[in-house]
């Protein structure tokens, strides 16, 4: 249900935001850059991030990064104080992308999936 999904990110973008600073006791003053994907993934979800990204960027004087959707899922492995060493294995499992990614290095991995192969350097 694409529509729905796009309508909830809407209502539920600056409760997040909102309930991050106040869970991790930061705020916007500890805030350097901001990072938003900005695909692949649900069209209407997307224009909601990238929307309220582009926003608060220019809002705060703050650089924009676009994010690919699968490579933060990869990259999240990293979040949290965990340092994975590679060479590793990655499942995606996200919506309608389903990959299995061998990754060398940062930015030096292969994507297998039933209907393609593909390896980025």
């Amino acid at each position: 249900m694409p529509e729905v999904a796009s309508r909830q990110h809407l209502l539920s973008i600056i409760p997040i935001l909102e309930r991050t600073f106040a869970e991790s006791g930061t705020g916007w003053q500890n805030i350097d850059c901001i990072a938003v994907t900005n695909g692949p993934g649900l069209a209407g979800s997307l224009l909601v991030g990238v929307n309220a990204a582009k926003a608060i960027a220019f809002a705060r004087h703050l650089p924009l990064v676009g994010v690919n959707h699968l490579e933060g899922h990869m990259y999240a492995n990293w979040l949290g104080g965990s340092n994975p060493t590679f060479p590793l294995i990655c499942l995606i499992v996200s919506g309608g992308h389903s990959d299995l990614v061998l990754m060398r290095g940062h930015g030096d991995y292969t994507i297998f999936r039933p209907d393609a192969r593909r390896r980025r350097r």
